[in-house]
């Protein structure tokens, strides 16, 4: 059972004027796939490296194709540097 307040707080946020939900395409899909490939090698070779699961991957990928300003996530090891949302 969701937490309701939870919800309408999620619902309240989604509904900003300011607020764009984008359609996934076949670029951000294959974006999303580049940068799991990439961060699943880098972790491979360092051992320190964070990976995210591909969901999270699909988030950052379509946060970055839509130039966000801001990404919404409870995953404190995305963060936006240069630009670009990279991981901590």
């Amino acid at each position: 059972m969701p937490d309701k307040a939870a919800v309408a707080k999620f619902q309240a946020i989604i509904r900003r004027p300011e607020f764009e939900l984008i359609d996934l395409s076949s670029t951000i899909a294959m974006n999303a796939g580049q940068l799991r490939r990439f961060l699943i090698d880098a972790n491979k070779r360092d051992g320190k490296t964070k990976t995210i699961k591909t969901p999270d991957s699909i988030v950052v990928a379509s946060a970055d194709a839509a130039n966000c300003q801001y990404l919404l996530t409870s995953d404190s090891g995305i963060v936006k540097l240069n630009g670009k949302y990279n991981l901590k």
